[in-house]
């Protein structure tokens, strides 16, 4: 059933987005708009990540985007601690094959002072240095690894099961195991996961789809300036990571901010009306099931809630179409420099 709520609060409409979507055949529904948990542990406290995960709840995005790698290893267990409670009302996933070790993962536990410490010791930086080089070497994703990473996963969420579990960014050049797919079909029955996949970073690397003989759910980075084509069908994350460079060319092209504001309706750089247009965007291109949101800021979870209430015309997402196909390639120029 399509929701039928009031359309977005400062601009003429949007096309209706469903409130939630099936995937791995229907047998697993999330909301069209999840909450990306990476930036979790960037709020100071844990009296306010508790209460912007339970904004997001209440502003309809019940799909929570982890991994064991997020806030140096303690955004799982910070998201378990916000969820008590509250398991019934949500999906997780969780990725496995980057993870944060030593150090690394003592600084998890501190956050806020860890730029500090990161600052003042070269131990530490050194520690940093070797694990930034672990993301340029191969990785390999084996049953051995996926299977002591998800048991963790389960352990600091504090749940028995997560709603997907995903191979946290394989590349090309990584190595995956032939018995991976039946580990994780055996977690699957098991009853520890209900579904897994892959989330890729780089959309140009989905031969890696192909390594294992289900590719499982798909999650993929989106970014309006660089991708026109379809997709898989997947999860897209990054929806607004254009977001700075088009709200810089429009604030140093007043003609052309006129002329956006014209064909949406409305100023795109008032009521973080931008931010909403590019999410809605994403939720429109070929392939894209499901998008994930980011914020630390509970009052820009109204963006993504307004869009899937929506039921407004589609004249404001036609227009921002319109004026991002005939402005992209001057917009990339400037996000190049």
């Amino acid at each position: 059933m399509r929701p039928t709520h009031s359309h977005l609060r400062h601009w003429p409409g949007l096309s209706v987005s469903p409130a939630s979507v099936r995937l791995d055949g229907g047998d697993l529904e999330i909301s069209r708009i999840g909450f990306g948990c990476a930036g979790l542990m960037r709020l100071p406290s844990a009296r306010r990540r508790r209460n912007l995960v339970a904004a997001a709840i209440d502003a309809g995005l019940t799909h929570f985007d982890v991994a064991r790698l997020y806030g140096l290893g303690a955004a799982e267990a910070e998201l378990g601690r916000a969820l008590q409670g509250r398991r019934g009302q949500v999906t997780i996933a969780t990725k496995f094959g980057i993870d944060a070790s030593g150090a690394l993962r003592w600084l998890g536990r501190l956050q806020a002072p860890a730029r500090a410490l990161l600052a003042s010791s070269s131990a530490t930086r050194t520690a940093v240095r070797r694990r930034r080089e672990a993301f340029v070497s191969p990785r390999v994703y084996d049953a051995a690894k996926a299977r002591d990473s998800l048991d963790t996963s389960l352990r600091k969420l504090g749940v028995d099961h997560v709603d997907i579990l995903f191979l946290h960014d394989p590349r090309p050049q990584d190595a995956i195991d032939a018995g991976l797919g039946v580990f994780l079909e055996e977690a699957r029955s098991a009853g520890k996961i209900r579904a897994w996949g892959m989330s890729l970073d780089d959309p140009s690397g989905t031969e890696v789809l192909s390594r294992l003989p289900d590719q499982g759910i798909v999650q993929l980075r989106h970014d309006v300036l660089t991708e026109t084509t379809a997709r898989p069908e997947s999860i897209a994350f990054g929806a607004l990571s254009a977001h700075p460079a088009i709200s810089r060319w429009l604030s140093e092209a007043p003609d052309a901010r006129r002329r956006w504001a014209h064909a949406i309706g409305a100023d795109p750089l008032e009521h973080d009306l931008l931010a909403q247009l590019l999410l809605a965007h994403t939720l429109e291109h070929d392939g894209v099931m499901a998008s994930l949101y980011s914020t630390t800021q509970p009052p820009r979870l109204a963006a993504p809630a307004s869009i899937m209430r929506s039921d407004g015309s589609p004249d404001a997402l036609d227009g921002f179409a319109s004026c991002l196909g005939a402005d992209r390639d001057a917009i990339a120029r400037l996000a190049a420099r």
